[in-house]
């Protein structure tokens, strides 16, 4: 496993956290929410988990307080599902297999984003990233769909103490379009994942460090990186912000 350098830095105050299970995070039943996310540098990670720490434990698998993820993403030739969200469709769908480093466990996912906000994801559990989708999904829709790109990352997973509001951490990202083109050195991607945002926890602690929320995209941050040629117009002011914080 390659440990970047922040995520040493920041294992001493992981290990402060109370410990949660996966058994415990699959009660928590977080598969229908409403998300929010946020971007900002590295360097303000440590002092966002000290904030973190009185309200939320943390999740350990293995003995591991942080996960790596692999995460292949599926589209149609004509990029429908990118196009759908650059277009500010508020009826979308992600398509995606990903494995679990630790637990070794794969699936693969559909997320859906409904008009309201609301996201819902269904899963399957299954033995490989890369999969002919099309005939796994035989019945539920006809598309042509083909693996476009594969992100992997490390992720910390936190639950609030109330078991209401999942948060996670993404670092280190790194893009492949089947060979590395692209390493984020120094974005921090988080989601809080909550069923009613009217109030939250991470929202006070990340405003009170002067971040504001990003509705980004991970699939089509990639996609905008890896395909100069795609339309990406509506992500410019986003990508933008990403090379600001990579270059600080």
């Amino acid at each position: 496993m390659n440990e970047r350098n922040i995520i040493k830095d920041i294992v001493p105050i992981l290990g402060k956290f109370e410990p949660f299970t996966l058994e415990e995070l699959e009660a928590a039943n977080m598969l229908e929410r409403r998300d929010l996310k946020f971007i900002f540098p590295e360097v303000k990670s440590k002092v966002v988990i000290e904030r973190m720490l009185e309200h939320y434990k943390i999740l350990e698998v293995k003995g591991y307080r942080y996960t790596n993820y692999e995460t292949v993403y599926y589209d149609t030739s004509s990029f429908k599902y990118y196009l759908l969200h650059h277009n500010e469709n508020l009826n979308r769908l992600k398509v995606r297999t990903r494995r679990y480093v630790q637990s070794d466990l794969t699936f693969y996912e559909l997320k859906y984003k409904n008009n309201k906000g609301w996201v819902s994801k269904e899963r399957q559990q299954t033995d490989s990233l890369f999969l002919d989708l099309n005939e796994v999904f035989t019945g539920q829709f006809k598309e042509d769909l083909h693996p476009k790109i594969k992100i992997d990352y490390i992720r910390i997973t936190f639950l609030s103490k109330d078991n209401a509001e999942k948060l996670t951490l993404d670092f280190n990202l790194k893009l492949n379009h089947y060979c590395p083109t692209h390493h984020y050195d120094n974005l921090v991607i988080a989601e809080m994942k909550r069923k009613d945002l009217t109030r939250n926890i991470f929202t006070k602690i990340i405003k009170d460090l002067k971040i504001d929320s990003t509705g980004i995209s991970k699939y089509c941050m990639g996609v905008a990186q890896t395909y100069p040629d795609i339309k990406q117009n509506n992500f410019k002011q986003k990508l933008l912000t990403i090379k600001k914080i990579e270059q600080e």
